[in-house]
């Protein structure tokens, strides 16, 4: 970084002359040095030509190097409110084939780039204010654009064109949402016909208008749903952070140490019966009541017995595989025939959603929309969920804590949701 335009630059902000300073005294004190130090030869008007003509519009600088035009700069009086989208000079500057075009009154400065002829307006890409921005900044900026060396190499222009790719391309990521929206909630005809044309081919029955219509209109609704619960998300990032505590306080109360005194009060009221048998016995301590059970027909306590047939029963072994099966940990997963080890359902579902992500491109965030028959098990909002889990870098989230059943039939219909045969994939869990 230059220190003689940093010292220059402080001077002027220092300066309390210039709010005073006509425009001829702002090309001879700012903007003819400022040239000057970005290494301009201004004594050379095949290089720094003042009042360039351009049909009848005066320019009052044209930056020229090997006899092409390269810079416009115009300059207007301080305090004087600089009209940004000057279109006359900006299509001027465009049929001529300049990169930049320039707007300065010294203190304060747009750069345009009107080497596109589109959409002049919105080709603002750096704007410099000498009072509110750090001389630093400023130098940087100036350096970048308005630089000789740089502007004769193609590279200002370059850093230039990224800007405003980079800004464009963020505005049409936020538009469309919006776009989305309005499809939605004005569904085109076209769209309408399409979603009943191919209903009709899947399943061989055609659809009604009224039934793709309500649709769309579901799907709206939880757009709009997964929309908002996002911004929240976003916006207040304390206040996300706030249902942690709930959730641990949640845990919290399962294992209840009062709960666990309950059971210990049970047992007393359980006891409370005994004393009564052993009251019976002090009562009849007689030896001739210690013979009535032996009179008592047994036999007929027999039935006791297929009491506790029933009791052999409701163990029945033959159910425990049931339980077994849902309390098998899920050891490894095989998709495509390649054989991946995990420790967990969770841990399944994450590293399945990686592979399609990674190595055969599905979006991931089109199972926000993916439902097993009413349900769905993925959310971009991580509050849905008592124990979130994150698939990788997106903001997708599922619920971790689910049994390995399901979370191997959550797999599967994943893996059927994104076109693949559920031969394709297998689970296999550690036996216990």
């Amino acid at each position: 970084m230059d220190s003689q335009i940093v010292t220059f630059i402080d001077g002027l902000k220092a300066n309390q002359q210039i709010a005073s300073m006509d425009e001829a005294s702002i090309k001879q004190t700012i903007v003819m040095r400022l040239l000057f130090l970005l290494g301009w030869d201004i004594f050379n008007i095949d290089e720094v030509n003042s009042n360039y003509k351009v049909k009848n519009h005066t320019i009052d600088y044209a930056l020229r190097l090997n006899n092409s035009n390269r810079i416009f700069i115009s300059v207007k009086k301080i305090g004087k409110t600089l009209d940004k989208s000057q279109q006359l000079l900006l299509e001027y500057a465009s049929k001529e084939g300049v990169e930049f075009t320039v707007f300065t009154n010294g203190l304060s400065w747009w750069f345009y780039l009107t080497l596109d002829k589109e959409n002049l307006e919105q080709k603002n890409f750096c704007s410099l204010d000498f009072q509110n921005q750090k001389a630093d900044d400023i130098t940087d900026q100036f350096e970048k654009f308005m630089a000789k060396a740089p502007v004769s190499e193609g590279k200002s222009l370059s850093q230039a064109e990224n800007i405003l790719r980079t800004r464009h391309q963020k505005l049409i990521e936020e538009t469309i949402p919006a776009a989305w929206t309005k499809i939605l909630s004005e569904p085109p005809e076209a769209l309408v016909n399409l979603l009943m044309e191919t209903t009709e081919k899947i399943c061989g029955y055609a659809a009604e208008k009224e039934a793709v219509v309500n649709f769309l209109s579901y799907c709206l609704n939880r757009w709009q749903n997964v929309n908002s619960s996002t911004t929240q998300q976003q916006s207040p990032p304390e206040p996300a952070k706030e249902p942690e505590p709930e959730k641990s306080a949640k845990p919290q109360k399962t294992p209840e140490p009062e709960r666990a005194t309950e059971p210990a009060i049970e047992p007393e009221p359980a006891k409370e019966p005994e004393p009564e048998k052993s009251a019976k016995p002090q009562k009849t301590p007689e030896p001739e009541r210690a013979t009535e059970p032996a009179i008592e027909p047994e036999p007929a306590k027999e039935p006791e017995p297929e009491k506790s047939a029933k009791p052999q029963k409701t163990p029945e072994p033959a159910k425990s595989p049931e339980p077994t099966q849902v309390e098998k940990p899920i050891s490894s997963f095989t998709f495509k025939k390649k054989v991946y080890p995990v420790h967990s359902g969770a841990d399944m579902l994450v590293k399945l959603c990686k592979i399609l992500q990674n190595d055969y491109k599905k979006d991931i965030k089109s199972l926000l929309w993916h439902s097993i028959g009413d349900k769905y098990y993925f959310s971009k909002d991580v509050n849905e969920w008592r124990f979130p889990e994150q698939i990788g870098n997106t903001s997708v989230f599922f619920q971790s804590n689910m049994a390995p059943n399901q979370a191997i039939k959550v797999a599967y219909s994943v893996v059927s949701f994104f076109g693949f045969s559920e031969n394709d994939f297998s689970v296999s869990s550690e036996k216990k």
